[in-house]
């Protein structure tokens, strides 16, 4: 019975937020969920290929790469989190737009 409850609530959880095969979060949190998709992203990455040049592919790779892991990605989470915006701003004024593409200010 608790793995039908289950099963329901989890069923339920998809069906309101899975819309047309994307997963759909409030825009207020696209800071949040960009972080986290970054984070993960970057952290599985480097610290495999770090953990991996390091110390080699053996039978404890694996402990030794999910340790590295959990510890690397609550602080990446963090500095994406926080510096993303600022890096999107310096990058934008990086950028030169074409004056056709530019409003005009009132």
């Amino acid at each position: 019975m608790e793995e039908l409850c289950a099963r329901l609530l989890l069923y339920d959880f998809f069906k309101y937020f899975w819309r047309g095969g994307v997963m759909i979060f409030p825009p207020r949190l696209m800071p949040l969920v960009f972080s986290v998709l970054m984070s993960i992203y970057m952290v599985t990455l480097m610290t495999c290929l770090i953990t991996w040049i390091n110390t080699g592919l053996d039978a404890g790779f694996f402990s030794r790469w999910w340790r590295a892991f959990y510890i690397s990605w609550p602080i990446a989470f963090l500095l994406i989190l926080l510096g993303a915006p600022r890096v999107q701003k310096a990058a934008a004024k990086l950028i030169r737009i074409p004056s056709a593409c530019r409003t005009p200010r009132v």
